[in-house]
């Protein structure tokens, strides 16, 4: 009898057991800095990802922040404040795992302007 209630507590205990947590696509960027150069333009900013879902940066015209979120397999940025021209949408890329240090191309889809990243270590 012992036995069976031992067994019976072990898998309730399991069953209410939280899930195991899911690896978030972007925890790579989690407490480093996207440095962000538009070739060309002399546009430089410093963006943060964070795990809630948001993002802010520092750039050449002030700061601005908005939103990330996994859509479709590609994760997709969009601004907030201050609130961005009409018709420019969220711009989608490839979550591929980076690392500090990886530098990276990727073509603007509204103004067709290369946009240089660099992962940087910390804040």
């Amino acid at each position: 009898m012992r036995r069976l209630a031992a067994m019976l507590v072990a898998f309730i205990g399991c069953a209410h057991a939280d899930p195991p947590a899911i690896q978030s696509p972007m925890a790579w960027a989690f407490g480093n800095t996207l440095k962000v150069e538009v070739t060309g333009q002399g546009y430089t900013a410093r963006r943060h990802i964070n795990p809630d879902g948001t993002w802010s940066e520092e750039n050449t015209f002030g700061s601005s922040e908005g939103t990330w979120k996994i859509v479709g397999g590609k994760v997709c940025y969009a601004q907030t404040h201050p609130a961005p021209d009409p018709g420019y949408e969220r711009l989608c890329y490839e979550p591929t795992p980076r690392k500090v240090g990886d530098k990276w191309s990727n073509i603007d889809p509204i103004t067709f302007n290369e946009v240089v990243i660099t992962v940087v270590a910390g804040r």
